[in-house]
């Protein structure tokens, strides 16, 4: 969940850019739902694991206890070796009351090791055309990459903002150009800014 939020408030002007404020909010709130199911599944796991371990160390001192006191009683042990076996039962299970923590942190690393896996199985967005040849370029070769009749228009021929001026139908119109090697080109809109990529 911690991931969604910055990521959209960080490339705010992509998920305008796409008119997906609405496909956020709602993956967010999935998100935001399924992190708070987890999370009263794992506070319900640590409650009872806890319970259920503090009982059984309780137990199992209580029960030593009643022996040991039983055996002073009797005359066969001294009063120094029942405190004695109080600490070395208490040194001993002192580490179990973090086992529940140490469970859930475990929990969580193999979680973040299956999302890491499950990440790189997801399939590429762009691949190539099947038989398509290597791209292979000689340092000694001349190269251009080329824009052949290029269109860009909204989804429903939405009326788009551009400046102060409302705009209906495709924005970008056989847009055709190269760039040489070495070349820099950049696309200036009629008032002379830069920031058309950006309004469009």
């Amino acid at each position: 969940m911690s991931i969604f939020l910055p990521d959209a408030l960080l490339n705010f002007e992509t998920v305008k850019y796409f008119n997906a404020e609405l496909h956020e909010e709602e993956r967010y709130n999935a998100s935001f739902e399924d992190y708070a199911r987890a999370q009263i599944k794992t506070q319900r796991i640590f409650a009872i694991s806890s319970l259920g371990q503090n009982f059984l160390i309780t137990s199992a001192i209580v029960s030593a206890m009643i022996l040991a006191a039983r055996e002073v009683l009797h005359g066969t042990m001294e009063v120094a070796d029942f405190v004695t076996i109080y600490s070395y039962i208490l040194s001993v299970y002192s580490p179990l009351e973090s086992l529940g923590m140490l469970y859930r942190i475990l929990k969580q690393q193999i979680l973040d090791v299956e999302g890491m896996f499950q990440l790189l199985k997801e399939p590429l967005e762009i691949v190539d055309k099947p038989g398509a040849s290597e791209l292979i370029l000689r340092p000694d070769e001349e190269a251009e990459i080329e824009f052949r009749n290029v269109q860009f228009s909204y989804e429903n021929e939405k009326a788009a903002d551009i400046g102060s001026k409302k705009v209906k139908g495709p924005l970008i119109k056989n847009l055709s150009f190269k760039i040489a090697a070495g070349q820099k080109v950049a696309i200036v809109g009629a008032s002379g800014e830069c920031s058309l990529i950006q309004k469009l």
